[in-house]
């Protein structure tokens, strides 16, 4: 996702620095005149962490069938942490565990929101759920 960020004003041109005399005897060593340093934005990120991830309950029919599997998901956080879309990545191979893993996900996890410059973003995290019989 990319984030338009607000822009860095210049830094004043008029500030009140102390310039050197020169007189004949003593020539300039720089006559170039000085110019306002440019200043990069320092953006701090810090991901998003897990607040609440329940495991999904395992399909019935898988457990009848004592298959296990695991399903890779991209979740699409909003600023405050809930996830908005869950995206399958690599699908287990079965149906219901990818779709059982996609909506439990969306509905029941949540997590504690991404921070760009200390404020809440959106962001995206990609996690692997186990269906594994115990």
């Amino acid at each position: 996702m990319v984030e338009e960020l607000d822009p860095i004003p210049d830094e004043p041109t008029d500030a009140k620095i102390p310039r050197p005399r020169h007189s004949a005897a003593s020539p300039a060593r720089n006559p170039v005149a000085a110019s306002s340093p440019t200043r990069t934005p320092k953006t701090s990120f810090i991901p998003p962490s897990y607040r609440n991830s329940p495991s999904p309950p395992y399909p019935t029919s898988m457990r009848q069938s004592r298959v296990e599997g695991s399903v890779r998901l991209r979740i699409f956080l909003l600023a405050n942490g809930k996830p908005h879309r869950v995206d399958v990545v690599d699908g287990s191979g079965y149906a219901e565990f990818d779709s059982t893993a996609r909506d439990w996900v969306l509905r029941h996890w949540s997590f504690t929101p991404a921070l760009r410059n200390d404020k809440p973003v959106p962001s995206t995290v990609v996690t692997q759920v186990r269906f594994v019989l115990q």
